[in-house]
């Protein structure tokens, strides 16, 4: 059992490193993840308590996937429902079959070669969706099929590892069928609680959590859950980031969703770092020089492989070639639970040492060349595309217009095309309220951020699509895109919660139009400093306003008395 002192050591030397090299990464124009794994890789050799540093990065996965999770709806999964089952079964099979063959064409043994296939098969789900959200990609076409897949992945990890571990021998043919179906009932019977426990009892403990206005109980309650359900997978022996992943999905149904991924951010930032460095740690340098020829061989050899089939199979299910090979290249890299595969086959002697140390340099390479393959997914996917695609919850803005009627029971008077940008609405108090409706008598879309949940929950019930979130926080304008947005309406009467906002705003997105309102004159030139293009001064309009009901009283007064007109005769 290793010391306190020498775990925060490791940990210190491993976050040291990774600032160093995710800075140098970010300022040569690369992902930040391709440092993370390159100071693993260098300042593994001087962690004493490899131990504390995977159970960091297990727990850094599992949040990664919870708040990855939040981001959709099962609307979104349902949308992925064939190309995620059919796509991902295929793309698994198909993957795994290949491996074997030409393993056993190259001599390899026959209970090696379906551990390699199985391993090659998976895809990191955790790097792919950082990737992936950190370029807010999570919600294209592209983006989600390759979710799908991942996901499905996650839930062959069950039999896969089953049947790795029935490589060793001893096992009747009986006995791994009923392993392999008793984990996939328990995935089922898991799932289901899940949800009982999202339309039951989950949004009943959050609303009553927010009335206590103390900001540290929802964060609690989410770390909780996330924990909670990726404990309650390993216990049925499924993936504890599929169990946190499924947690963050039914949170993703509430109005806290944006909040409560917020608050989590700090937390997942740090332990996602320790997990990208503890993958690096795995890569035993001396080894990788020493058979640089072939290694490369089998990494090219495996991520256009992998990219090719995966392309293949999503085409046959109709899906047009650029989004195809879009998707294939996401899922090219070997995934995080592939070294667990590896490990499991180094300890039944299922591998050698040289073939272990082989697939988890593959793996670690491919995961080096992910942000690139990502990158160039993106472009092949944007050729493609005849307008530019906005995330779902921009989507979901157009619900309103459908449900949603004025005051005096008129409907909208138009709608914007589906690929016109929406506009973000800042507080939804009686001003906010008024700036809603004008916007949808003229048509057009809108997203609201409020941090009242009470106010969230009654625009809720009316139709409108609100979010609970705290507009100075990065991720909560992050996952809005305002940097897509049309305008921003800052409509908050707090004049130094409104600077904040438009401060924040500006950095996130400089060229968005911002409109806010100032409640007294003196406020009004601070906010146009602070970047707002538009004020509206509360003062001067009221003046304005007084003043000109003022002069009517008067006029009407003046003017001479109009005479009464006769009732109109009825003929007999």
């Amino acid at each position: 059992m290793p010391d306190s002192a020498g775990a925060l050591r490791d940990v210190l030397i491993l976050l040291g490193a990774a600032l160093i090299l995710g800075a140098v990464f970010e300022r040569l124009g690369q992902s930040s993840i391709l440092g993370y794994l390159l100071a693993g890789t260098i300042a593994g050799s001087l962690v004493e308590a490899p131990e504390v540093v995977h159970g960091l990065a297990e727990l850094g996965v599992t949040m990664l996937l919870f708040t990855i999770g939040l981001e959709f709806s099962h609307q979104d999964l349902r949308s992925t429902g064939r190309v995620a089952l059919l796509g991902g079964a295929l793309q698994i099979i198909v993957t795994v079959l290949a491996v074997v063959g030409i393993c056993l064409l190259l001599g390899v043994e026959q209970r090696a070669a379906i551990a390699m296939g199985c391993m090659l098969a998976m895809s990191s789900t955790a790097c792919v969706l950082r990737m992936l959200s950190a370029r807010a990609e999570a919600d294209s076409v592209h983006g989600r099929y390759a979710v799908g897949i991942l996901l499905l992945q996650d839930l062959a990890l069950v039999p896969t590892m089953l049947l790795v571990s029935n490589l060793a021998g001893g096992a009747s043919f009986g006995e791994v069928i009923w392993s392999v179906a008793s984990g996939l009932l328990f995935t089922v019977v898991l799932v289901l609680v899940f949800i009982a426990l999202a339309r039951t009892v989950m949004p009943r403990v959050l609303v009553a959590l927010h009335m206590t206005r103390n900001r540290e109980l929802p964060i609690l309650l989410a770390t909780v859950t996330c924990v909670g359900a990726a404990l309650a997978a390993q216990e049925v022996k499924l993936s504890a980031a599929l169990g946190a992943f499924a947690a963050g999905v039914i949170l993703a149904e509430s109005p806290f969703a944006t909040q409560i991924r917020a608050d989590v951010s700090v937390l997942r930032t740090i332990f996602v770092t320790v997990f990208f460095a503890s993958v690096g740690m795995l890569a035993d340098l001396p080894w990788m020089a020493k058979n640089a020829g072939e290694l490369l061989i089998v990494l090219a050899s495996v991520v256009s492989g992998k990219a090719l089939i995966a392309a293949l199979v999503i085409r046959c299910l109709r899906i047009d070639w650029r989004r195809s090979l879009a998707t294939g290249l996401c899922i090219a890299q070997v995934g995080e639970f592939s070294f667990v595969l590896a490990q499991k086959a180094l300890e039944i002697q299922v591998f050698g040492s040289d073939t272990h140390q082989m697939m988890i340099s593959t793996a670690v390479l491919s995961l080096l060349l992910t942000p690139w393959l990502v990158a160039l997914a993106s472009r092949i996917a944007l050729k493609g595309d005849s307008a530019k695609s906005y995330p779902a919850s921009y989507a979901a803005a157009d619900a309103p217009s459908q449900s949603y009627r004025l005051p005096d029971g008129t409907p909208p008077v138009g709608r914007l095309p589906a690929t016109q940008r929406p506009v973000v609405l800042i507080g939804f108090g009686p001003a906010g309220r008024e700036v809603y409706e004008a916007l949808v008598r003229a048509g057009a879309r809108s997203v609201i951020l409020e941090l009242n949940p009470r106010t969230v929950e009654q625009a809720r019930k009316l139709g409108i699509p609100a979010e609970i979130g705290d507009a100075t926080q990065d991720e909560v304008l992050e996952h809005l895109h305002v940097a897509r947005a049309q305008a921003v309406v800052v409509a908050l009467p707090d004049h130094r919660t409104a600077l904040q906002v438009i401060r924040k705003v500006k950095s996130h997105a400089p060229v968005v139009p911002i409109v806010a309102r100032a409640r007294f004159q003196a406020f009004a030139q601070e906010l146009r400093a602070a970047g707002a293009d538009v004020v509206f001064d509360e003062e001067a309009e009221i003046g304005r306003v007084l003043g000109e009901a003022a002069i009517e009283r008067l006029q009407a007064r003046a003017a001479p008395a109009e005479p009464i007109p006769a009732p109109p005769t009825t003929a007999s």
